[in-house]
């Protein structure tokens, strides 16, 4: 019950309270940082129903807060199931993944091109955000023979895709 009252005075103080929260306080979310300025994320349901719910976590080389999922207010997450991904995790020249709610399973590039192998719960929305130099470069994406949708703030390249049951997925990335 003094939990409130605790935080409130603390915020008031200007302290940080948290690297990392979320929406709903049925998440449990944690975020740990290393020495070369990247993270890991992890975002746990561990109620046995659906919850849903946005995070929002500090970029470790900005200090700035960032939103799960960057493309949309909430999502669903399912029951029992949690993600933990890699904040900041260079994958191409000048090309880092922020964050992605996918098992990242492999990458390779190819003529021009990025692969990236994907698998996740088919109950969570799939979302991968890109950043870098080299992510507003990106001209469009398929998982597998379907395009992806993308978003594109100015600073960030984000795609939405669906995950299929037990299944991996195929992101292949163009660039310009």
């Amino acid at each position: 019950g003094h939990k409130p009252v605790y935080e409130a005075i603390l915020g008031k103080s200007g302290a940080r309270l948290r690297q990392a929260s979320a929406s709903s306080e049925y998440l449990t979310v944690r975020e740990r940082f290393t020495d070369d300025r990247r993270a890991m994320l992890f975002v746990g349901n561990y109620y046995n129903e659906e919850m849903r719910g946005k995070v929002t976590y500090t970029h470790p080389e900005t200090g700035e807060a960032v939103a799960l999922p960057y493309s949309s207010e909430e999502i669903l997450w399912p029951p029992l199931n949690g993600i933990l991904t890699p904040v900041c995790l260079e994958v191409s020249d000048g090309l880092k993944v922020l964050h992605c709610t996918s098992d990242i399973l492999g990458v390779a590039e190819n003529d021009g091109r990025l692969e990236i192998t994907l698998s996740g719960d088919r109950d969570l929305a799939g979302e991968i955000v890109f950043e870098g130099p080299n992510a507003l470069k990106i001209t469009s994406a398929t998982i597998d023979t379907r395009s992806a949708e993308m978003v594109h703030d100015g600073r960030r390249t984000a795609f939405i895709y669906k995950h299929e049951s037990r299944q991996e997925l195929k992101l292949n990335i163009k660039f310009n």
